[in-house]
């Protein structure tokens, strides 16, 4: 697996559960929250935080240029 390749739509303690066990087992990822609260809840998580929310094509587009991209 490349770095990066794990994407965690959250924003939620579920969310912040699956980083967690991402962190521990040493995966890159990004969590892509949707509001600055979101990204509160995300606390001292290791992965990339995304804040903003995204409608389908702009969550297609940003996959091609960051994840799928390497």
């Amino acid at each position: 697996m490349n770095e990066g390749e794990v994407l965690v739509v959250g924003g939620t303690s579920d969310a912040r559960a699956l980083c967690r066990q991402l962190d521990a087992a040493n995966v890159a990822y990004t969590l892509s929250v949707a509001t600055p609260a979101g990204k509160a809840l995300a606390g001292d998580i290791k992965g990339q935080v995304r804040c903003g929310r995204l409608e389908c094509g702009q969550m297609v587009a940003w996959l091609k240029e960051t994840v799928l991209a390497g």
